[in-house]
């Protein structure tokens, strides 16, 4: 509902009182934000091979692969 063009007049009948154009503002830029810091996370995650050495378990030799 807050990025509905005319969200400001119509939460105002709700409360004199707050300044929903600013609020709507401060979301749309926190939700930018949030967007960028986990688009960040993720590329670190999935294609930094430090990263990945260090929260992926080194993969395990099966049964057949094991030597007795």
């Amino acid at each position: 509902m807050l990025f509905y063009s005319q969200a400001s007049r119509f939460l105002s009948y709700f409360n004199v009182g707050i300044d929903w154009d600013q609020l709507i503002y401060m979301d749309r830029v926190t939700d930018i934000l949030g967007l960028i810091y986990w688009g960040y996370v993720i590329i670190m995650l999935q294609f930094n091979d430090k990263v990945k050495q260090e929260f992926c378990a080194p993969p395990q030799e099966t049964a057949t692969e094991q030597k007795i």
